[in-house]
């Protein structure tokens, strides 16, 4: 969404990894025009916002030259004033409702990237790099967001860093990318992930919740399916967050195609990818199933799923708690108001 609105601006974007990043630092422009796409997600109804640290990590700082401390605290604060626009706002517009609780939760990447296990450095080398990006980072947030990771090493060396800075306040998510058949990237299952989890951990589990992120509808279903299979079979139960993105195929499988074709890299990935065709009341539909069937409680959008699909989400949850039929709902907006004809 932030590539979007930047490109509409007529901002030249270069694809190295660590655009996002840089933008903060560099472009006041950029700068609020996160704060308004956070803003954004918040009015069309989520109440998590994850900061903008998906690509600050100390090799990115590294390779701008802007301190790892300068990066995180930026996004760290855009996401914070964010939040009190949008509940400045809110009490406003809805003057005897409870102000809502909404999580500013930090973002915690791979440290290389996404989808590629086969680029992950050595063990002692992560857990540095990890420590660097958590201490700084963790005190400032209300929950720990892990995000993509590829494999079973990295999720062990994630988990037993963040668990070192977490506060008791604060909840832990943990974020892995699927492919078919409930498959981590590395081709590890998710099953044998969390058997490795259990065992390091004493048959316990360190996280909250555990998030498929940045993976296609069809696989972070499979996914689900997987869970509650593991959890029968050893008798815990797992709180559940989705978030897909809208991509069609997997973002490894495209990486992998596009380094055969060109060697240097691809400037025009992201224009090749192909998109899940569906409209929005087809997104809340499809996510709000995985509540029903799997218990799924943490519902969103990852990659190229704007605030509109957020807000058809927000609807389609409205009415399941009503128990209204979401195919009687029509959609109509105006301005920052959201009308909801039932």
């Amino acid at each position: 969404e932030l590539e979007r609105r930047l490109k509409a601006s007529g901002t030249e974007i270069v694809f190295d990894g660590s655009w996002s990043a840089g933008m903060m630092a560099h472009s006041p422009k950029g700068y609020e025009l996160l704060k308004q796409v956070h803003a954004d997600y918040l009015r069309a109804g989520a109440r998590v916002v994850t900061t903008n640290t998906y690509s600050v990590t100390p090799s990115t700082a590294e390779a701008t030259e802007i301190p790892l401390e300068n990066l995180v605290g930026l996004a760290v604060t855009a996401a914070v004033e964010a939040r009190q626009v949008f509940l400045e706002e809110y009490k406003i517009e809805n003057v005897d409702a409870v102000e809502p609780e909404v999580l500013v939760c930090g973002s915690v990447p791979p440290l290389r990237s996404s989808f590629q296990p086969e680029a992950l450095p050595d063990d002692e080398t992560l857990k540095k790099e990890y420590s660097q990006l958590c201490s700084l980072l963790v005190p400032k947030v209300d929950a720990i967001f892990i995000e993509t990771l590829s494999c079973i090493r990295e999720v062990l060396v994630c988990l037993d860093v963040c668990k070192n800075y977490q506060k008791p306040s604060q909840k832990l998510f943990l974020g892995v990318g699927v492919y078919e058949n409930a498959t981590l990237p590395s081709g590890e299952g998710v099953g044998d992930m969390l058997d490795a989890i259990f065992k390091k951990y004493n048959s316990c589990l360190p996280f909250d919740v555990l998030n498929f992120n940045c993976s296609t509808m069809d696989n972070i279903e499979g996914a689900l399916e997987k869970v509650r299979e593991w959890e029968g079979l050893n008798g815990k139960t797992i709180t559940l967050g989705a978030y897909p993105n809208r991509m069609d195929h997997t973002v490894g499988s495209l990486k992998q195609k596009y380094a055969r074709d060109n060697q240097n890299g691809d400037p025009e990935f992201w224009n090749r990818i192909t998109l899940w065709k569906g409209e929005e009341r087809a997104f809340a539909q499809r996510l709000m199933s995985w509540h029903v069937h799997y218990n799924v409680q943490y519902l969103g959008g990852c990659c190229l799923f704007g605030p509109e699909y957020i807000q058809a989400l927000n609807v389609a949850k409205s009415c399941h708690v009503r128990h209204v039929n979401l195919q009687e709902v029509e959609i109509a907006a105006s301005g920052k108001q959201q009308h909801f004809c039932l």
